[in-house]
């Protein structure tokens, strides 16, 4: 849960071993990657027998998730709550539907167009064609939401696919001389990794090497 809600790698392996420590007399080693966990669970009285675990989990956002899933771990934790409502607990929270499709696709939309006149000082043309761009962009993302083998690639996909539409709107001047660079930013901002940036640095700067470089490199 921490791992797809985007708790920072430091924060997570305490907080995971943390809950083993105190909910199950358990030892833990984590080290997390983009896209799965490897996990090793001891017991503190036989160091030499160990369970090792990949889990297959992608690295998500959902803050307001995480801080539920904080909630669960410090109930759990001073044992007030037992390990099977923690678990049901749990589900009810990754079972919770998040803002509406439709809502997310209109603020895609206008977060891309208003960055042509708000950082570029365009005009009208351009903001029209970054909120264009903005859309198509949208329409892949909610496609990447249904296909996961296509979630991976969509922010290729749309880089390439608007630089290009951008690229020949410029060169045949259909709307005249544009700002084909706030056209082109305004339609892929949404695809810019600057909070999985943000969070690699973090785990960097913490000393979690591996996965802070496994993270930058992913993002």
């Amino acid at each position: 849960a921490y791992q797809r809600y985007g708790r920072p790698v430091h924060t997570l392996e305490w907080q995971v071993a943390s809950v083993a420590n105190h909910a199950f007399n358990l030892e833990t080693d984590i080290i997390a990657f983009p896209d799965h966990l490897a996990v090793v669970i001891k017991k503190p009285d036989d160091p030499h027998h160990t369970f090792s675990y990949s889990l297959g989990v992608e690295h998500g956002w959902n803050l307001s998730k995480q801080q539920q899933v904080d909630t669960v771990a410090i109930r759990l934790c001073k044992h007030k709550i037992t390990p099977d409502e923690a678990i049901e607990k749990l589900k009810k929270i990754q079972a919770e539907k998040s803002y509406p499709i439709w809502m997310i696709m209109i603020c895609i939309t206008l977060f891309g167009g208003i960055i042509a006149p708000l950082s570029f000082a365009s005009g009208a043309v351009e903001f029209g064609l970054s909120t264009f761009f903005s859309f198509i962009t949208a329409l892949l993302w909610l496609a990447g939401e249904h296909l996961p083998a296509f979630n991976k690639v969509y922010q290729v996909t749309a880089a390439t696919l608007n630089s290009f539409l951008i690229t020949v709107l410029e060169r045949q001047k259909w709307f005249g001389p544009i700002n084909a660079t706030a056209c082109m930013i305004g339609g892929c901002v949404w695809t810019l990794p600057g909070l999985h940036i943000n969070t690699a640095l973090a785990d960097l700067s913490a000393g979690s090497m591996v996965a802070g470089t496994a993270r930058l490199c992913w993002a």
